[in-house]
């Protein structure tokens, strides 16, 4: 497999992918539950790798979080992708009703599309390996329709140091610096600025939404980055 994408100069790279190096990664026995809507890029991003590698996705019609709990036991789900008000409809159950289902087969749980705060990263962690799992399962990455998933916080970053928890984890998908509009230049450590990322891709969409996502962008003078 061939990828031909581009540099920051717009200059053709070619990329060797060889297919056992990522069938490896994908095993028979994933199974992905979808809880929101398929055409969701969140939801796409979680399910279509599961579909084209030989994996099991299986679609909810609507969300319910018993519903939610029920199919990971009797499915064996290992992985998802929610936001993070299903995860506070799911944590709002009675004790009664979410301590009946075994969740130990769940490895990764995703969240974004909106801000999860720390209190309820940690409850999800405590919750699932209440119920059976061996690790933490929790994931988080930030991004946008613009750029994709910019940063990514991981279970080994967290563990690493708990005060990661309040955090969207590293940047490892894009180039994202803190910049000042006014002085024309990037900010120091704790100064206050604009978040300008260069992502994986950049969706300047088609007609009017052309027009409202241009500006939102400016142009900075940096040859390292822009």
């Amino acid at each position: 497999m061939r990828l031909f994408p581009s540099d920051t100069v717009c200059r053709a790279l070619n990329i060797i992918l060889l297919w056992e190096k990522i069938m490896c990664t994908v095993r028979l026995c994933m199974r992905c539950l979808i809880p929101g809507p398929l055409y969701h890029a969140g939801s796409i991003a979680g399910w279509v790798p599961f579909i084209l590698l030989r994996g099991t996705g299986i679609p909810m019609k609507r969300f319910d979080p018993e519903w939610f709990l029920k199919i990971i036991e009797d499915e064996r789900i290992n992985w998802v992708f929610v936001v993070p008000t299903m995860l506070e409809m799911v944590l709002s159950l009675s004790d009664g009703i979410k301590t009946r289902y075994d969740l130990s087969s769940m490895k990764t749980l995703i969240c974004a599309a909106a801000p999860a705060t720390p209190e309820l990263k940690r409850a999800t962690n405590d919750f699932f390996k209440q119920q059976g799992c061996t690790k933490n399962v929790f994931t988080e990455f930030y991004g946008s329709s613009e750029t994709a998933v910019t940063s990514v916080l991981a279970p080994e970053d967290y563990e690493e140091d708990p005060k990661r928890y309040a955090s969207v984890g590293k940047i490892r998908c894009a180039i994202t610096k803190v910049y000042d509009k006014e002085a024309k230049t990037w900010c120091e450590p704790y100064q206050d600025g604009s978040d300008p990322a260069q992502g994986r891709q950049h969706n300047q969409g088609r007609g009017h939404y052309r027009t409202l996502s241009r500006s939102c962008h400016y142009r900075i003078q940096d040859p390292e980055t822009y």
